[in-house]
């Protein structure tokens, strides 16, 4: 288990609609307002012919939760479906709307499995005319990522990565290397991703600072300012 998915659990506060995590589906249910703790919690899933039942744990605001590690073939065909059974009584999970039946006439919760879609190939970092480097980095939607470097003295809030709207997930920071052209000519970096500290994926060359971590390395030649003659030069 990550340290997020650790965060996720321990500060779940009430039951909410299912989300995947990599190959993992998090399923929460939570008992009434007002109705005692049950005994036991736990999932059936169509695909299953056993029927096994995956039991929830419950951490300490009383939200039942589970992890489940989808087979690569379920996720495949983009759906899942299944019920959760609270104390021997079937429910359907009521933060999903959307169910289905089986041949017995059985109502299943059913999940739409977000399909990865076809996406540009992404260069981290890379040069655009103006002079920027660009940093690209990807991770879940929504996360809180930072860019850490020795161009900001290690402070790891100073750059903030924004999101791309157009692709959920793809995070982006531009600098001007024009800022830089006086320093020395390599940018050292990491990425903060929520509480982990990551190497840009995207970026092979390796090196350590000086306790010995691992740092990315960016050699870069910033282009030289434009000339300009004045008139009848």
């Amino acid at each position: 288990m990550t340290q997020d998915m650790h965060i996720k659990i321990s500060e779940a506060r009430t039951a909410m609609a299912p989300e995947q995590w990599g190959k993992y589906l998090f399923l929460t249910w939570q008992a009434p307002l007002g109705s005692a703790r049950p005994r036991l919690v736990a999932a059936v899933f169509r695909h299953d012919p056993a029927n096994k039942r995956h039991i929830f744990s419950v951490n300490r605001f009383g939200v039942f939760y589970i992890f489940y590690a989808m087979p690569p073939e379920l996720v495949s065909t983009g759906i899942i479906e299944y019920r959760i059974n609270v104390d021997g009584v079937w429910l359907n999970d009521a933060n999903v709307s959307t169910t289905t039946r089986n041949e017995q006439g059985v109502v299943f919760s059913s999940f739409q499995i977000p399909q990865p879609r076809l996406l540009a190939p992404t260069r981290s970092p890379n040069l655009d005319a103006e002079g920027n480097v660009i940093f690209n980095y990807r991770s879940q939607p929504g996360r809180s990522i930072f860019f850490v470097s020795n161009i900001n003295n290690w402070d790891p809030f100073m750059h903030p990565m924004v999101e791309d709207p157009n692709e959920p997930g793809l995070y982006k920071l531009k600098l001007p290397l024009i800022a830089y052209q006086n320093r020395q000519r390599q940018i050292f970096y990491y990425f903060q991703d929520g509480v982990m500290r990551v190497l840009d994926p995207l970026n092979p060359v390796i090196g350590e600072d000086q306790n010995g971590q691992q740092i990315n390395v960016f050699d870069y030649n910033p282009p030289p300012p434009p000339r300009f003659r004045s008139r009848g030069s």
